[in-house]
Parts: C-alpha cells; structure tokens; sequence
C-alpha cells in the first residue's frame, strides 16, 4: 500500500500541475476579453 501510495502522489502531482497551467492558459483569455 506504501508503494502504490508513493507512485500515486508521484504521477498526480505533476498531472495536478499540468491541469492548473492548462487551466490558467485556457481562463486567462476569458479574463482578458472580458475586461
């Protein structure tokens, strides 16, 4: 269970990382047309 945690944290943290920078390029135009 340690291992398989371990990997998990590892592979979704990056994943997490990726999601809030796609995220922040696919708002942030909304934002700049919107202001």
């Amino acid at each position: 269970m340690r291992w398989q945690y371990r990997e998990t944290v590892l592979v979704l943290c990056p994943l997490a990382f990726l999601i809030t920078m796609v995220g922040r390029l696919a708002i942030s135009p909304v934002f700049d047309l919107g202001y």
